[in-house]
């Protein structure tokens, strides 16, 4: 496995279960940030995740909110809202309409060995494939990251129609640093 130092001192690597493979998916807030996996059963599609900060949700909203015009007492209330541990943007790709529906998935977090969260996907209708310019249906799903990020949290996307599933590993990194 590779690790690389992010944004704020963030690393997600992705390693997955369904291959030998290692791939390192990029934490940060831009569309080129994400690594992809294909897996080893490209008819069941993949997925990738991307670590944003609750700085960057942060900076993000204010310039939304000032783009819109909106009032400071809105502006605190969205402000409000955002996730104080950042949060993981979750994008599937699948063959099939339903298989992309992120009903068909869900997010376990772990930290030491522990479960400390446990998400369903939502109900949520895939993008078409042409939309994102692929073969793939698509979707995107949302976890809040529930606690502070003290050394690594290891997340889980599990998918419920094929049995199988992606490990993230999001770590918390001082400085650069390469495994093999």
């Amino acid at each position: 496995m590779i690790k690389v130092l992010l944004f704020g001192g963030i690393v997600i690597a992705l390693l997955n279960s369904c291959a030998d493979q290692s791939k390192v998916a990029y934490g940060g807030y831009s569309n080129q940030a994400s690594t992809d996996n294909k897996g080893t059963n490209p008819k069941a599609g993949y997925s990738t995740l991307r670590y944003i900060t609750y700085k960057m949700l942060y900076e993000e909203t204010k310039k939304k909110m000032l783009n819109k015009l909106a009032s400071k007492q809105e502006t605190k209330r969205e402000l409000n809202k955002i996730p104080k541990f950042g949060r993981a943007e979750i994008t599937i790709y699948a063959t099939t309409i339903d298989h992309a529906n992120t009903n068909n998935y869900e997010y376990v977090i772990y930290e030491n060995g522990k479960q400390i969260y446990r998400q369903k996907g939502r109900n949520e209708i895939a993008s078409t494939p042409s939309s994102a310019g692929s073969n793939y249906w698509w979707n995107i799903d949302i976890v809040n990251i529930p606690k502070h990020i003290t050394s690594q949290m290891t997340l889980y996307i599990i998918d419920n129609l094929t049995m199988r599933r992606d490990k993230f590993v999001i770590t918390k990194q001082a400085s650069l640093k390469s495994e093999k």
